[in-house]
């Protein structure tokens, strides 16, 4: 029995396995069999189209028959039409070239009779020949005489040219000359105008200096009367604090210290205040760098603010219409001005606070007006030089004119 059922088992699962393959096949006959179909559709689709192609063609070829027998024929009724034409065209030709023989038969004539006359016209050209021959000698005579005139008026001409141009020269050597000893004038001139210039900022700069000091002096009297009766206060109240306890003095001494650093402070916040007033802003900064006061004066908006008041000045005078000294001034001034606000950022080790833009902005700005300096130095001779040239010219043609009236009244 256990045989029977192990048997049974084995034909089962034999049975299962032959019912999964035929399944298999099915599926793949029936894949199969879509696939031709689709194949079929295609190759139907396609003979379709190829057929339709031809159809379409074949039209096209009768068309195409057609036009070309319309031509043909067109053609020949063309060819007889023209050949109709040429052959009367060639009937016309004959009988012109008739004409023309007979209008040459009678031109020969003519000209027989012309030749006749021409002889006749040769023998007086000779006569008149002979006449303009002597004509042409007596010519010839005047010809000479006419030459012999000329070369004495162009020896005069050259002698009157050489004196002119002796006299350019001459007038040209004292141009020359008095050029030079303006340009020698010119130049002591501002020699002496930079001279007077140096004094007059030295001046200046004394008198302002001199301001500054009494000024100070001033305040610094005042501030000094201030201390002194802050200190005659204190007196009377240490007097009245002296039975008190030594701590609380202690205490007291503390305060009065504090209270002379706050005053000290209050001065030298003033004298800062006062020179960024007074446009002395490199002082200013060197100060508050010196002393620690970036918490109370931030020194970068302060440069800034003094390299744009600067660079608006400048372009300003530049850009109006001053004269060349004036512009030459003001990009001076702003070279300085950048140089030492250079060397006040390097001193006072304002890298970190500076930003690096502005720095290479500033030493960008350095080389454009170094460049722009050099221009201005090289227009102002020229313009000089123009000016010069301009009024000198007026006064030679002026004393031209003053000599060739002399020569005239002589």
């Amino acid at each position: 029995m256990e045989k029977l059922a192990q048997y049974l088992r084995s034909f089962e699962l034999q049975r299962g396995i032959i019912g999964n393959t035929v399944d298999e096949l099915q599926y793949q006959l029936i894949s199969a069999l879509n696939k031709l179909r689709n194949d079929f559709d295609t190759n139907q689709s396609l003979l379709h189209s190829i057929f339709n192609e031809i159809v379409q063609r074949e039209k096209e070829l009768v068309i195409k028959e057609k036009h070309m027998k319309d031509g043909v024929l067109h053609f020949n009724t063309e060819y007889a039409r023209i050949t109709e034409l040429k052959e009367s065209q060639l009937d016309k030709v004959q009988r012109c070239y008739e004409n023309c023989l007979k209008e040459l038969n009678l031109k020969k004539e003519e000209f027989e009779v012309v030749a006749s006359k021409t002889k006749q016209e040769e023998e007086r050209l000779e006569a008149i020949r002979k006449s303009v021959k002597e004509c042409s000698c007596q010519l010839e005579l005047e010809k000479k005489e006419v030459e012999y005139v000329k070369v004495c008026k162009e020896s005069n001409i050259a002698s009157i040219k050489k004196s002119k141009v002796d006299m350019e020269s001459f007038v040209k050597l004292k141009e020359e000359e008095m050029w030079s000893k303006l340009e020698e004038l010119e130049l002591l001139e501002i020699h002496v105008k930079d001279i007077f210039k140096e004094a007059e900022l030295k001046v200046k700069s004394v008198s302002s200096a001199q301001k500054y000091l009494q000024e100070q002096m001033s305040k610094h009297q005042q501030k000094e009367l201030e201390f002194d009766k802050k200190v005659d206060e204190f007196k009377q109240n240490l007097q009245q604090l002296e039975l008190e306890k030594s701590a609380w003095l202690a205490e007291k001494d503390k305060h009065k210290n504090n209270m002379f650093v706050r005053i000290e402070e209050q001065d030298v916040e003033v004298t800062i205040q006062n020179l960024i007033e007074i446009e002395e802003v490199i002082h200013a900064v060197t100060l508050i760098c010196e002393l620690k006061l970036t918490h109370k004066f931030s020194p970068m908006p302060l440069l800034l603010d003094y390299i744009n008041h600067a660079e608006n000045q400048t372009s300003i005078v530049c850009g109006g219409e001053r004269s060349n000294k004036d512009k030459i001034k003001a990009t001076k001034k702003e070279i300085a001005l950048l140089k030492v606000v250079k060397k006040c950022v390097q001193n006072c080790n304002l890298q970190s606070v500076f930003p690096r833009l502005e720095f290479y902005q500033l030493g960008e700005r350095l080389i454009r007006l170094e460049g722009k300096l050099k221009l201005y130095n090289h227009d102002e001779p020229s313009r000089k030089r123009k000016g010069h040239h301009s009024n000198v010219s007026q006064r030679i043609k002026i004393n031209m004119v003053i000599l060739k009236q002399g020569n005239g009244a002589a």
